[in-house]
């Protein structure tokens, strides 16, 4: 059984609207999964600062106002220091210049120099 030539038309545009909604569903889905990773990288960031050293994109972290998180996503800086650098922030009213940093337990001077290239003290 031949199709007519109506029937041949219809069975193109169905075609294209499958193809159309196929190409949708792709590019929803692949917004939506750069969407969970934008939100997991603002939540913790899943890459380091010091991962991303060679990368011009990153910026650093103003010691000042950064949280706990934050401070974490420094390479080589845990909870326990990133905890220890606010509360001296909070004791002392924050950080004047980069070798303040060294007052803060737990941060020695090789620990200064890895870090120092990340942070900033702007108030």
């Amino acid at each position: 059984m031949e199709m007519t030539k109506i029937e041949k038309w219809v069975v193109v545009i169905l075609s294209g609207f499958l193809l159309l909604g196929s190409i949708m569903l792709h590019n929803r889905h692949s917004r939506a999964l750069a969407n969970i990773t934008l939100e997991e990288n603002s939540i913790m960031r899943q890459v380091s600062l010091g991962e991303m050293e060679g990368s011009k994109a990153f910026n650093k972290i103003n010691i000042n106002l950064a949280g706990v998180e934050e401070i974490k996503s420094v390479h080589g800086i845990g909870e326990t220091i990133a905890k220890e650098i606010i509360k001296h922030r909070e004791v002392h009213g924050g950080f004047y210049c980069e070798k303040d940093l060294l007052l803060v337990k737990g941060i020695g001077n090789k620990k200064y120099e890895k870090i120092k290239k990340y942070l900033e003290w702007e108030k």
